[in-house]
C-alpha cells in the first residue's frame, strides 16, 4: 500500500519553486565578485550562464538542476544581466547534457556542496523527531528541514524525500509522546506499590528497636519456636498453640527485610492499565532479535486475547521471558494470572514482568496498515 503523503501537492511545489519577484530574485540570486570570477573561467557565454543558473540552482532552493528542468525567464534576465550575456545563450547550454553533469560535479566541489546521504536521511530524522514534539505540522517541518540543509550545504534531496523524512518524523514524535506516557503511568505503578509496602512495613513493626532486634535474630526465632511447641504439646487442650502460632508469624513478616517484594500491590493498578493497554498493543507493531522472540509471542497472545475479548490466557501462552522475580505472581498450579502478564515499556524501569527488555520508539515509514513498528532491543545486563 503507497504511503500516504503529510504534505499536500500545492506544498511539495512551493517548498521548492524558484522565486520570481524581483526582490526574491535579487535576495537569492545577486552573485558576489567570487562568484563572477568562477563564472568569467568558462569558455564562451552559453557555459558561463548555465554555470551560473546552475548555482543559483544549488542555493535556492538548494536542489541540484535537472537535465530536465528550465529556468523561469526572470531568473535568466537576472542572472544574465550580472554576467552580460544575453538570456538566450541558455539554449546552447541545455542541449548539452555532459556540460550540465560536469558542472555540476565542479560546483559540489568548489563552492562545497555535499550529496544528502542515507547518514543524512538518519541524523536529521533524529533531528526533526524532536522538532515534531513542538509541532504536529507537517509544512513547518519541511520548512525547517530544507533551511537546515542549506545553511549546512547539503543538496535538498527529492520533495519526496521531504516528505518522507517528515511523515517518519511525526510519526516518531506521536510514538515518543504516547511510549513516554506509558512509562510515566507505569512507573507511577510501581513507585505507588512501593510506597504502599514501605508504609505497611512501618506500621506493622511498631517499635522500631523491636523490629530491629527481631531481624537480626530472625533464625533464631523459628528454632526457639520449634523447642517451645514441643514443650507445649502436653498442654494443646489448654489453649493450643493459636496465639504462639499468630505470634510467630508476625515475628517472621517483622523480619523480613525492608526490600521484601512489593509487585504484588501492582494488582491494585491493573485496572487503570487495562483501560489503555488494548489499543497501545494493538496501535504498534514491535519487532525484536530473536532471543526476545518469547517476549513478542506474549504480546501477540494478548492481543489476540483483546480481541476476542478473552478472559483467560491459553495454557500453551509464551513464558519463557519472565524473569524469577516475576513467576510466583504470573504462574500458578493451575493458569496464568493475566493481570501479571506482559506489559512492554520502553525502560528497564517499567518493564512489566522484563523489565530488562527495552523498546525503542522507531517507526519505521510504510509500516504496514494496523500499526506503527517499533522494534526490541536485546537483554539488558
Amino acid at each position: 500500500m503507497p504511503r500516504k503523503a503529510v504534505l499536500s501537492v500545492a506544498q511539495q511545489a512551493a517548498l521548492i519553486a524558484s522565486p520570481s519577484a524581483e526582490h526574491d530574485l535579487r535576495l537569492h540570486y545577486t552573485l558576489s565578485e567570487n562568484d563572477l570570477a568562477i563564472i568569467r573561467s568558462k569558455r564562451g557565454p552559453h557555459n558561463r550562464l548555465g554555470f551560473a543558473i546552475q548555482l543559483c540552482y544549488l542555493r535556492f532552493p538548494g536542489q541540484a538542476m535537472t537535465l530536465e528542468a528550465e529556468p523561469s525567464a526572470e531568473l535568466l534576465a537576472h542572472v544574465a544581466q550580472q554576467i552580460q550575456v544575453t538570456p538566450d545563450a541558455w539554449t546552447e547550454y541545455a542541449a548539452r547534457d555532459e556540460t550540465r553533469r560536469e558542472h555540476a560535479l565542479e560546483l559540489q566541489s568548489v563552492f562545497g556542496y555535499r550529496p544528502f546521504t542515507i547518514a543524512e536521511y538518519r541524523r536529521l530524522r533524529g533531528w526533526l523527531t524532536e522538532l515534531a514534539l513542538q509541532t504536529n505540522k507537517a509544512l513547518a517541518l519541511a520548512e525547517q528541514l530544507i533551511e537546515s540543509l542549506r545553511s549546512q550545504r547539503v543538496i535538498v534531496p527529492a520533495v519526496t524525500m521531504i516528505d518522507r523524512l517528515c511523515a517518519e518524523a511525526l510519526a516518531r514524535g506521536v510514538t515518543n509522546q504516547i511510549l513516554d506516557m506509558h512509562d510515566r503511568i507505569v512507573g507511577r505503578m510501581f513507585n505507588e506499590a512501593k510506597r504502599k509496602h514501605e508504609q505497611s512495613f512501618a506500621e506493622s513493626r511498631g517499635d522500631q528497636r523491636k523490629g530491629a532486634v527481631v531481624r537480626s535474630s530472625r533464625s533464631s526465632v523459628d528454632r526457639r519456636t520449634t523447642k517451645r511447641a514441643r514443650s507445649l504439646r502436653s498442654n494443646r487442650s489448654r489453649g493450643g498453640l493459636g496465639p504462639l502460632t499468630q505470634s510467630v508469624d508476625e515475628a517472621k513478616r517483622l523480619a523480613e527485610p525492608e526490600s521484601f517484594d512489593h509487585l504484588h500491590l501492582l494488582t491494585e493498578s491493573y485496572g487503570q492499565v487495562r483501560r489503555y493497554a488494548p489499543a497501545l498493543l494493538e496501535t504498534f507493531d514491535f519487532g525484536a532479535a530473536p532471543a526476545i522472540a518469547p517476549l513478542l509471542a506474549a504480546i501477540d497472545t494478548l492481543r489476540a486475547m483483546n480481541r476476542r475479548n478473552a478472559r483467560k490466557v491459553p495454557d500453551d501462552a509464551p513464558t519463557g521471558f519472565l524473569r524469577p522475580r516475576w513467576k510466583p505472581y504470573v504462574l500458578t498450579e493451575t493458569t496464568i494470572t493475566r493481570i501479571f502478564q506482559a506489559s512492554p515499556s520502553r525502560n528497564a524501569k517499567s518493564s512489566v514482568c522484563a523489565p530488562r527488555h527495552q523498546i525503542l520508539p522507531v517507526p519505521l515509514a510504510g509500516a504496514p496498515p494496523g500499526g506503527i513498528s517499533v522494534p526490541i532491543s536485546g537483554p539488558g545486563a
